[in-house]
């Protein structure tokens, strides 16, 4: 029987829609019967009523990567082609410490970063950080709200811990929680409703280039002191890696570059 070019074009179509589905539904499955509120303040679930958790959150991620799938697969070739960017967030005082900390830290481990739509435009997260580092990696578990998550700060030690780094899972979970992680393009990541505080946990990850939003010349606190913040930006030049605006866009990293490019965004001092 011969088949048309037509009906197999159909069937490959039916056959993905049928695996992207059934992924979907499995994780639901798996995840049905969850419910917990992690306590900010035992991130390692330390405490003896919190630690069955640790298990749960792990099966959630394991769950989530199952279905996702492997490379070659349709999901999984989807979410490993969005643009990953980790915000650093520090300010004059200790951003030059914060950038060591992203920098140092054990890249096999998970970093977390926001995502875009490839070769878009890029924004920052309103009242974050105006320094990203655009990075590339696996991506181990992803949602399309950071509140479902928590990852902590590179670098923060656990008060009761402090050799302890915090952990990059799930902060809480329930019935609605299933609809706010992302597994394919259908989860509608980047509608019109979308907000852009998403959430991916990114392993085995290497950075690729700086991302520099308009109001970067702020959070160096040039008004205040050129001096430190120069500092700042001889960091960030000693990476070797490229600096880039929100366009991708090739940007100088000095001072009266920073400053036009802030009057140009029309930002707010």
């Amino acid at each position: 029987m011969k088949i048309t070019e037509s009906k197999l074009r159909r069937i490959i179509r039916q056959e993905l829609l049928y695996t992207i589905v059934e992924g979907r539904v499995e994780f639901h499955d798996d995840v049905k019967d969850i419910n917990f509120n992690s306590e900010f303040s035992d991130p390692l679930f330390q405490r003896p009523d919190n630690k069955p958790y640790k298990k749960t959150v792990r099966d959630i991620k394991r769950s989530w990567n199952r279905n996702v799938g492997k490379l070659g697969d349709p999901n999984r070739d989807w979410i490993q082609s969005l643009t990953k960017v980790h915000w650093v967030y520090g300010f004059a005082h200790n951003l030059v410490q914060k950038i060591n900390n992203t920098l140092t830290s054990d890249r096999r481990g998970e970093i977390s970063a926001a995502m875009y739509e490839p070769g878009k435009t890029i924004t920052v997260l309103k009242d974050w950080s105006n320094l990203g580092l655009k990075i590339d990696g696996w991506v181990s578990l992803a949602s399309k709200s950071m509140d479902t998550l928590m990852s902590g700060y590179i670098g923060d030690a656990v008060p009761d811990n402090p050799a302890a780094k915090k952990p990059r899972y799930p902060t809480t979970f329930n019935r609605h929680s299933p609809g706010t992680y992302v597994m394919d393009p259908k989860d509608n990541l980047f509608d019109k409703y979308s907000t852009n505080k998403n959430e991916a946990f990114v392993g085995n990850w290497k950075p690729i280039e700086w991302i520099v939003g308009p109001d970067f010349y702020s959070q160096v606190g040039a008004w205040d002191d050129e001096q430190e913040a120069q500092l700042i930006l001889d960091k960030i030049k000693s990476t070797g890696l490229p600096v880039k605006d929100l366009e991708g866009n090739k940007l100088d990293l000095n001072l009266k570059s920073l400053l036009d490019y802030k009057k140009r965004s029309g930002t707010e001092t």
